[in-house]
């Protein structure tokens, strides 16, 4: 079983909390990860903190972020194996909290929490759903944190690895759409989706989609 520990350390000039969690043998991310297209969603980050996972032979680090689900949908790819963004406008496949949360923890049939048994403690799961309404945990490795510029309320784009908490692709939305929130920043979304979408048809290539 994992063994939890917190710890202060400062981050940008303030305070975020550390949790440290001690797994036997080696760290396998994939032992929390089951199979399933995984989730693409928006929210508002309300909350942050560093979570070490130390192993037999090694240290891994991770930045999760507290986030306020305003609309998750199974993710889906094309054929170039890029995914494909939903109109976050239309309420059809959108996913319940409740089925966001089975998602994120790897389809734990007895887990009501975004968060896969053993890597958090309780203290933690007393932050997310269904304890806090929609609110989920997105474990981010370090590196695709750094360009980000992310701040407290920022609102964020994500699509997780498979089914699990674990980030594949991460944007931060304010940073592309100048802060627009509400139906104008899904209004906005939708127009750059569906412009990538048309040009991808066009060229016939699998051209990197980052918008920024």
């Amino acid at each position: 079983q994992p063994t939890n520990q917190h710890n202060r350390t400062k981050m940008s000039g303030g305070k975020i909390e550390s949790s440290a969690t001690s797994v036997s043998g080696e760290w396998d991310s994939s032992k929390y990860t089951s199979k399933g297209k995984g989730a693409v969603g928006i929210g508002s980050v309300i909350g942050e903190r560093f979570q070490i996972i130390t192993s037999k032979s090694d240290i891994i680090r991770y930045h999760v972020l507290l986030v306020q689900v305003n609309r998750a949908y199974t993710a889906s790819f094309n054929k170039y194996e890029k995914v494909v963004i939903p109109d976050f406008r239309k309420d059809e496949g959108k996913l319940s909290e409740d089925q966001l949360a089975s998602v994120l923890n790897g389809g734990e049939s007895d887990n009501k929490s975004p968060v896969p048994k053993g890597l958090t403690e309780s203290k933690d799961l007393n932050l997310v759903h269904p304890n806090k309404k929609g609110v989920i945990e997105l474990w981010v490795e370090i590196d695709k944190m750094k360009a980000l510029g992310l701040k407290l309320t920022d609102d964020i784009q994500f699509v997780t690895k498979g089914n699990s908490i674990f980030v594949l692709e991460i944007k931060n939305l304010n940073n592309l759409f100048g802060g627009m929130k509400g139906g104008e920043l899904l209004n906005q979304i939708a127009k750059l989706s569906d412009a990538h979408m048309k040009e991808d048809e066009a060229t016939g290539t699998a051209e990197d989609d980052e918008w920024d």
